[in-house]
């Protein structure tokens, strides 16, 4: 309980301020009796209109009788909300008004002087309704100058009111606009609506027909201002309870209110709308006890809020003097104002602490990216270096393969050629060099190729760029298989295309036929048939070499031009391995395109396409 002691006492504290402050400063109006002489003062402030404290005044009736020296520059009595007045000076009608509307009207009545040289004593008797237990009344008596600056200052509060509550509208309804899931600022834009329609209804400006509507806008206000309180303070009631506080329970007492207004029973409403200050004030004291953010500010607007709602209720009831007619009629708009701005400094504040929650999150994820920055810069390097280590190790590689196949060449090349003389000069070792030679033609191929395709993968090779006839180049290749082909019984056909030209390096466009020929040679059977095709197809030359040989698996397909590739059904046929990588990457250095369609036992068709030559104004 000792956390509440705090925000009780102080809810206790500024609620009798707001009710004694304005009671005090009541007390020192200025009142003129009826029958007392005008005070001399009359041109420098306003009075409010009485009777004396002793006299019974009937209920809808007021005598005045004014003693008005001469001194005294002309009066007006300034009156307002009544529904019908009629005003009688020394016996004769001078004024009537009649409304059956219920709406704020500030009328003013010019008290003539018909001989400003003497002293006049004027009786008026006014036909008003006011409390039975009312003294005092909603009459001024001033001076034209003071009576048109004191409703000048009632039309300047009365706009002040009106605008504040119009951008406390708009704000509340911005503010959803962009956070929907804020619910507790359309509670904000309704009672700041409502209190907007209660401000009007008390003015010049808008006329309402009814006096139910105030009311009921005032019930409107009375409700939200109490699930105001309990939804920015976050209180929940225990169990079934809390319902009172939320929709269905905010909905049934709003009918409940509007139920005993529309019955009559006012008495019975006054009591109920007066009585939900005990939750709101509830609310607000357990909001600083559990220490919620800017509880504290909350309190304070209610505390005033209600002690001004209390104070004006006491001033309808007689206890205290209006002041002038005007405090009367505006000021009260105040105490709702002043509630609206503390609901408004508590709403900026969360939604400052959310804000201040997104800039911590944001310093973080820009700690977080340079941290991470600096990881992918620092890893970025060590991958740079390992790059540029591997490149070296490469580099190193073929160079030292290079060497080695340099190496190789020479003893190859001799013992080739010792091979040869040993040939010619003894016939009868000449199956036994005839084995070798062939053994050093293979070791002299396979050195050519791996220094080839080592080449090409490192970009050693420069390739010219001229024009090349590949129906003069098919031709070529094919001509030069035929003998091996004779020897195998194999069947050469053709189907070239006539001025079929590419740009490109003539000696290794012409290496990549011999290898794919070479391939169909080895792997196809006797009697069997191969069909070399050229032909131009859009942009592309489109070289096919077709075979009736052993075919390819097809899970061996995706690895057909890699490096020392071995057909299955070829395990016995005598090869580097290395023919088809080195027509590939031949082909790759070409921007062209090789591949290759087969099926186990049904032959091979290796497709070559390559771009064509480009003619100018082509």
């Amino acid at each position: 309980m000792r956390k509440f002691t705090l925000p009780l006492v102080m809810f206790v504290m500024i609620f009798m301020l707001s009710f004694l402050v304005p009671g005090y400063l009541t007390s020192q109006t200025p009142i003129f009796y009826s029958g007392s002489v005008i005070p001399e003062d009359i041109a420098e402030r306003s009075y409010i209109v009485s009777s004396p404290k002793n006299q019974s005044i009937e209920e809808s009736q007021l005598s005045l009788h004014l003693h008005i020296p001469k001194e005294v520059p002309e009066l007006v009595l300034v009156f307002s909300d009544f529904k019908s007045v009629q005003v009688h000076m020394d016996g004769a009608l001078t004024y009537s008004y009649d409304s059956h509307t219920f709406y704020q009207r500030v009328h003013q009545i010019p008290l003539p002087r018909d001989n400003v040289d003497e002293d006049k004593t004027l009786n008026i008797d006014l036909d008003l309704q006011l409390p039975r237990h009312s003294f005092a009344t909603k009459i001024m008596l001033a001076t034209h100058e003071n009576a048109e600056k004191d409703m000048l200052l009632a039309y300047g509060l009365s706009m002040l009111t009106l605008g504040i509550y119009l951008l406390i509208v708009i704000y509340s309804l911005s503010l959803y606009i962009k956070k929907p899931s804020e619910k507790y600022l359309l509670l904000l834009m309704a009672l700041a609506l409502t209190a907007l329609i209660s401000a009007l209804s008390n003015s010049n400006f808008i006329l309402l027909e009814f006096r139910s509507l105030t009311d009921l806008v005032r019930i409107f206000r009375i409700v939200f201002s109490v699930a105001l309180c309990f939804v920015l303070m976050d209180i929940h009631l225990p169990g079934k309870w809390n319902l009172l506080v939320r929709g269905p329970g905010i909905t049934a007492l709003t009918f409940m209110l509007i139920l005993l207004n529309s019955l009559g029973l006012n008495n019975l409403f006054e009591h109920i709308a007066y009585s939900l200050a005990l939750p709101s004030a509830y609310a607000v004291i357990a909001g600083c006890a559990k220490k919620r953010p800017d509880a504290y500010i909350l309190l304070i607007g209610t505390a005033i809020r209600e002690g001004l709602r209390v104070f004006f209720r006491f001033v309808e009831l007689g206890y205290f003097l209006p002041a002038i007619s005007m405090f009367y009629y505006y000021i009260p708009q105040f105490s709702g104002m002043i509630f609206a701005f503390s609901c408004m400094f508590v709403i900026n504040s969360r939604f400052a602490r959310k804000f201040d929650e997104v800039d911590k999150l944001v310093v973080k994820l820009e700690e977080a990216n340079a941290h991470l920055d600096a990881k992918v810069l620092l890893r970025t390097q060590e991958l740079e270096k390992a790059n540029q280590k591997i490149l070296e190790e490469q580099r190193k590689k073929h160079s030292m393969t290079a060497n080695i196949f340099h190496d190789l060449r020479t003893p190859i090349f001799n013992a080739q050629g010792s091979a040869e003389m040993i040939e010619l000069s003894d016939e009868r070792n000449a199956a036994t060099l005839t084995v070798l030679k062939n053994q050093l033609d293979y070791l002299g191929r396979l050195t050519e190729d791996l220094l080839l395709i080592s080449k090409l993968e490192e970009g050693g090779i420069t390739f010219n760029q001229f024009r090349v006839r590949l129906d003069s180049l098919c031709a070529t290749v094919l001509e030069g298989s035929q003998t091996m082909a004779q020897r195998k019984g194999i069947a050469l056909s053709s189907q070239i295309e006539k001025d079929v030209c590419v740009t490109g390096d003539a000696f290794r466009l012409k290496q990549v036929l011999e290898n794919l020929m070479s391939n169909a040679l080895k792997f196809t059977s006797e009697n069997g048939s191969i069909t070399l095709i050229l032909r131009s197809e859009g942009p592309n030359a489109v070289i096919e070499i077709c075979d009736t040989g052993l075919g390819i698996d097809s899970e061996d397909l995706p690895k057909i031009f890699g490096r020392y590739y071995y057909s299955k059904q070829g395990s016995n046929i005598e090869s580097s391995g290395l023919g088809l990588s080195i027509a590939f990457e031949i082909v790759k250095a070409h921007q062209g395109e090789i591949r290759v369609e087969s099926e186990a036992d049904k032959g091979s068709t290796f497709i070559v396409i390559l771009p064509l030559e480009q003619v100018e104004g082509h």
